[in-house]
């Protein structure tokens, strides 16, 4: 492994360490209650947005099970293009199109395992590492995001 691959190596050990410390020595914090006025401005929102989910699943592509629309997130991934600044999310963008195809993403931890040695914030390093959970992490992956 060359010199720089093991440093990023080293350094996403070092932050995968600093997750779990983090994970374990915080206590659930509860989410406040929203007042009345805000669950009925909230109301008509969750109408649209059902309604529109309702409205993807008649959409052919919505047929495909999971397992194959994962496997079409690995080939777009993995077969991504060196960073660019013009295509700043490069195959997680997929993830912005509709709920399955979110859920489908996240569900499949083997689409967050590969880290590029282009620097990336504390903050995005740590998602993936949890998105990842515990499947093996690849460096030196020419990453998009």
């Amino acid at each position: 492994m060359s010199p720089g691959l093991s440093d990023v190596l080293a350094r996403l050990k070092c932050k995968l360490n600093q997750f779990h410390f983090a994970i374990q020595s915080k206590p659930p914090r509860r989410a406040p209650q929203p007042s009345p006025v805000d669950q009925d401005i909230d109301a008509p929102k969750r109408l649209s947005l059902s309604i529109l989910t309702r409205r993807n699943m008649l959409v052919p592509i919505s047929t495909l099970p999971a397992e194959i629309l994962a496997r079409i997130f690995h080939f777009n991934a993995f077969s991504a293009k060196p960073y660019s600044p013009t295509l700043r999310h490069g195959w997680i963008s997929v993830t912005h199109v509709c709920r399955r195809w979110r859920q489908v993403a996240l569900d499949d931890s083997t689409l967050w395992t590969h880290f590029s040695a282009y620097p990336q914030s504390e903050e995005w390093i740590t998602e993936r590492l949890s998105r990842a959970r515990n499947a093996p992490l690849h460096p030196g992956y020419s990453d998009l995001s």
